[in-house]
């Protein structure tokens, strides 16, 4: 889910994707925000980034 947000896609698009309901990627997201002490997707984005090979 990380990495699909990294490349900009949106959360339905990665849902209907992954064939998971909408509150289900957001929990997702929620528990990657916490884990990175992010809070927003672009400080996620801007994070994963700096952190890529």
């Amino acid at each position: 889910v990380a990495l699909r947000v990294m490349r900009g896609d949106g959360l339905k698009p990665i849902s209907e994707d992954m064939a998971l309901s909408m509150a289900t990627i957001k929990t997702h997201v929620q528990h990657i925000f916490d884990k990175t002490g992010t809070h927003r997707q672009a400080e996620l984005v801007r994070l994963l980034l700096a952190v890529q090979p």
